[in-house]
């Protein structure tokens, strides 16, 4: 895994993307949190993105859980991490379709 910067990938204004980053996601998420990142980050995982069978899942970083909606496949991931995930509902919550995307 590359190393992160990992005093800037803590501050909470920090958006992070894994890309292909299923075998990493665990030790990722431990090192964001030992560097202060909160538990209560967003976090999205988007499977297939750009395909029709897209599947996304949300999940905090303390608590990465819901993501195994997705263990039953080892199709491409990509991880968002940080509070972007959580404005991108907000902004789809008020009909801009920013994120255009199917919860799992």
């Amino acid at each position: 895994m590359v190393r992160p910067n990992l005093p800037g990938a803590a501050d909470a204004g920090t958006t992070l993307a894994l890309y292909m980053g299923r075998q990493a996601l665990d030790a990722a998420a431990d090192a964001l949190l030992v560097a202060g990142r909160s538990p209560g980050t967003p976090v999205l995982a988007v499977e297939n993105a750009g395909r029709p069978n897209v599947r996304a899942v949300e999940a905090r970083l303390g608590d990465l859980r819901p993501l195994d909606a997705l263990a039953d496949s080892d199709a491409p991931v990509v991880f968002l991490i940080g509070e972007v995930v959580a404005q991108a509902r907000l902004a789809e919550a008020s009909g801009d379709r920013v994120l255009n995307v199917s919860a799992a």
